[in-house]
């Protein structure tokens, strides 16, 4: 399945959320045993806490934070050689 949507909406986060608890409760029928492996789409823990910050299903949030740092710098032509 892909996605035909824009991936950071309200719409979209509902419909994961969704896959997710389906795909959750189908694993739990099989084993309590096994943690359970979801993406976090990169969007961190700020995004997806609303819903899973209380599960008590052994849930592993794989998390992909960047730090981006850039910096700018000049040199003048008098500091040349």
């Amino acid at each position: 399945m892909y996605l035909t949507f824009d991936p950071e909406t309200d719409e979209s986060f509902a419909y994961l959320v969704q896959y997710y608890n389906a795909a959750i409760q189908r694993i739990r029928k099989k084993t309590s045993v096994i943690p359970i492996m979801l993406s976090d789409g990169f969007s961190g823990p700020q995004t997806w806490d609303q819903w899973f910050a209380n599960s008590t299903a052994n849930i592993v949030f794989d998390t992909h934070i960047y730090l981006y740092v850039t910096s700018i710098r000049t040199r003048s032509a008098s500091s040349s050689h």
